[in-house]
């Protein structure tokens, strides 16, 4: 008897790249056969000369004709309607050399036997085996810690050089599982935010499905609330899911997919509500009402004290909210820039008769009640003419001796203060408070932050010196000399232990030390003479 492909010349020459053609495409689907055939055990070995032996306890090969027939699987109604076989798999093994042995039969396929050539089925001389084995040659050997990752859920007994593979439970660490049998399915939810094993490869906020030991991630169309992550496990029953063919490492969007998705949302949404409590979009909590029935309660408020926030370093200044300090007391930013930076700091800086507290609150929330606020309704900077500008970093920072932010409401109240800094449509007000109120970052966020190039820490150390140097200017030349002194006698390791010093016009230095009295330094023209 002989059998032959029956496929394209083309496709089968480009079989080691087509029939996933790697390493763990080989050993899934080898696996995925023998359970298909009822195994309950595989057993892989290496052998000198880089030969792989895989051999199955299952129910053997009936029909050799169906080895190299491409697209069709020979598997029973059962097992199409339940994983959707491709038939393909026994080709991730070409175009190597292949040996297969079972129920008394063998036959070897050669390179050219997955292309034109004929490969004759014979009476194995070794004897009547159960199952099936397969000998071949792969690039390397089949290690213990790749064959684990890949059939530690499939629930057969596998072994590697005589080392038994472990088993687990896929829903190890979940809660409640949920029987979905029109779906051939079971389902659970991780809500702990650890990395399974299995999944240390895969993104950790991503939804896994274990078909028969292949595990994949896998995005649902819609946002699932609550950052659940859920988990599918195939039962073998009739099923509409499917995978992506031939790798099967992508679920297809079909209208069971679908169907799993609302199953998985109407859960979580049953869950919620036994909860008590969430933090869900609006659209979501309506979502809930609407589209299933489940009536939840409004969502834990969700906002931030402050209008300004750092999508990159340095960070704005911080904005505190005062502990037991009701949200319905808070005000919304308006959405204007300028105004909601100016409020901001209002609330960091001011000292209103009444506490100021602007807050923000994410689009996706303000349709809830408790998001219904009384808003910013303007905000005005008063600055006196300025003293000194200069343009520091990206910007000009303007010294001014009056500064003060009013913010009025739509609840009519009115809000204002000095402040030591503010912004402007020119640049940034500081008053002389400010070089003791204002963190040097606090300035820098307002004057462009970091720049491409130097590190974070360069680019503040380099800031923190423009703004060291700005206050020094605004104090006047004196100033600058006296800095300048004081830095210059600051790199003598004696100088904290100096009581007093004196430079004369000559360029005598007299230094009075504790207990020693004082000390003449004299240039160095005095000393010649």
């Amino acid at each position: 008897m002989e059998i032959r492909p029956k496929v394209s010349h083309g496709i089968l020459e480009k079989a080691d790249r087509f029939f996933t053609g790697t390493l763990t495409g080989r050993i899934t689907e080898l696996i995925q056969n023998a359970r298909r055939a009822r195994a309950t055990k595989v057993t892989i070995r290496n052998e000198e000369g880089g030969y792989v032996v895989v051999q199955d306890n299952g129910s053997g090969i009936e029909d050799w004709n169906l080895l190299l027939d491409l697209g069709k699987s020979g598997w029973d109604e059962t097992c199409v309607v339940s994983e959707d076989p491709a038939g393909v798999g026994f080709f991730s093994l070409a175009p190597r050399e292949v040996t297969i042995r079972s129920r008394g039969k063998r036959v070897t396929i050669s390179k050219e036997g997955w292309v034109s050539e004929p490969s004759e089925v014979k009476d194995d001389p070794e004897g009547y085996i159960e199952g099936t084995l397969i000998r071949f040659v792969d690039e390397k050997p089949w290690g213990l810690d790749t064959v684990q990752r890949l059939v530690e859920y499939s629930g057969l007994t596998v072994s590697v050089d005589g080392v038994e593979c472990e088993k687990a439970d896929f829903f190890n660490g979940c809660g409640e599982i949920y029987h979905l049998p029109y779906l051939g399915c079971r389902i659970a939810f991780d809500e702990g935010g650890g990395v399974p094993r299995f999944a240390r490869n895969l993104p950790w906020h991503a939804h896994l499905i274990n078909f028969f030991g292949q595990v994949i991630s896998f995005d649902f169309s819609r946002w699932l609330p609550e950052c659940m992550t859920c988990r599918v496990d195939m039962t073998g029953e009739p099923t509409g899911l499917r995978m992506l063919l031939p790798a099967r490492t992508q679920v297809v969007k079909n209208e069971a997919f679908a169907k799993l998705e609302k199953e998985v949302t109407r859960i979580v949404f049953e869950r919620i509500k036994a909860r008590g409590h969430h933090q869900l979009p609006y659209n979501e909590y309506v979502r809930a009402r609407e589209e299933f029935g489940i009536v939840l309660p409004e969502a834990t408020p969700e906002y931030s004290a402050g209008l300004l926030f750092a999508y990159e370093c340095p960070e704005p200044v911080p904005v505190y909210m005062p502990d037991g300090f009701p949200l319905s007391a808070c005000y919304l930013g308006n959405g204007d820039n300028l105004d909601d930076t100016n409020a901001h700091l209002l609330a960091a800086f001011g000292n209103c008769k009444e506490k100021f507290v602007p807050v923000s609150i994410k689009d996706d929330y303000r349709d809830y009640s408790w998001a219904k606020l009384p808003e910013i309704v303007r905000v005005t900077v008063t600055a006196s003419d300025p003293d000194f500008e200069d343009y520091v970093w990206s910007d000009t920072i303007f010294f001014v001796k009056d500064l003060s932010i009013r913010v009025e409401t739509s609840d009519g109240m009115v809000f204002e203060s000095p402040v030591p800094m503010a912004v402007g449509k020119k640049g940034l007000y500081v008053t002389k408070e400010a070089e003791e109120a204002v963190c040097p970052t606090w300035a820098w966020y307002h004057l462009g932050g970091c720049e491409d190039g130097d590190t974070y820490e360069t680019q503040e150390y380099k800031f923190c010196e423009k703004w060291d140097d700005f206050w020094v200017s605004v104090k006047g030349e004196e100033e600058y000399f006296r800095v300048t002194l004081l830095d210059a006698v600051r790199t003598q390791t004696l100088w904290k232990k100096w009581k007093e010093i004196t430079i004369c016009s000559d360029g005598s230095v007299r230094v009075v030390v504790p207990g020693k009295g004082e000390r003449l330094i004299l240039p160095l023209t005095h000393r010649a003479t």
